[in-house]
């Protein structure tokens, strides 16, 4: 799906207990590159002292709130109201997608549910999020990424945090997404790059890395990759990539003469 695809109406539903309220204006931005929010909830236990800063939100960005008090220890009661009302939501409007908000594993049931009916989930929680949840998702953003600064793009690999291997691993789902895209010309859409890697890795992120877009991050990779900006039919221009190292051409059999 590209980001430019603005039609799509979200759900929002909010596990407070397992988000940050102070990121919510990024959250409403990230769906904005898939579409607009229509239904907004926030789940939690707000009498206790520690979710005040939510009712804030709840007034100023206008979200209905779910009040789950606990009645039992160590279990969170919000997970059970936010999977009914999901379903509920899923029969009962015409929505296009869902973003949950959570680092809860214990979602990835609903999250697959919901794909089985073709609706399309954004994801969105901390680094801690268990990868099952992470490849359930269309896309997972991971908080870290929606306050990030731009850092030095000349560097930025070099001053990550993941190591070599996890650079490499990023790398090779780049070229994954390559071959998925790449046309006769032996060249590919960015745009196909960029939706496809995400079906590869839903937790794909350029901002991982310091970058704010996608052609940010291939411009630093200018020994495996290349951009070209190519103006077609006359239309607006469309920007592709190109694989440096070209795949070995397999060598012609020799045919023999009677």
């Amino acid at each position: 799906m590209e980001e430019s695809d603005r039609s799509l109406k979200f759900a929002l539903l909010i596990d407070a207990e397992n988000a940050e309220h102070k990121l919510i204006d990024s959250v409403v931005d990230e769906i904005g590159k898939y579409g607009e929010v229509v239904i907004r909830r926030i789940y939690g236990d707000f009498t206790i002292q520690s979710m005040s800063p939510w009712n804030r939100v709840i007034l100023e960005k206008a979200f209905s709130p779910v009040l789950q008090i606990h009645n039992l220890s160590g279990k969170n009661s919000s997970d059970f109201a936010m999977v009914i009302d999901a379903m509920d939501i899923l029969y009962n409007n015409e929505i296009d997608a869902f973003c949950l908000v959570s680092s809860d594993s214990d979602f990835t049931r609903l999250v697959l549910r919901l794909k089985e009916s073709g609706k399309f989930v954004l994801g969105i929680g901390r680094n801690i999020t268990s990868s099952s949840l992470v490849n359930a998702c269309n896309v997972f953003v991971y908080t870290d990424n929606l306050t990030k600064a731009e850092k030095d793009v000349k560097v930025i690999l070099e001053e990550s945090p993941r190591s070599k291997e996890k650079n490499r691993e990023i790398i090779d789902q780049l070229l994954r997404a390559y071959e998925m895209c790449e046309k006769d010309e032996e060249k590919a859409y960015l745009t196909c790059i960029g939706e496809s890697v995400r079906k590869i890795n839903p937790g794909f992120d350029q901002r991982s890395f310091g970058f704010k877009k996608l052609t940010d991050l291939v411009r630093n990779l200018p020994d495996i990759f290349s951009l070209e900006d190519i103006r077609e039919d006359g239309s607006k221009s469309a920007i592709y990539m190109v694989r440096r190292v070209q795949k070995k051409k397999r060598p012609k059999k020799k045919t023999h003469k009677n």
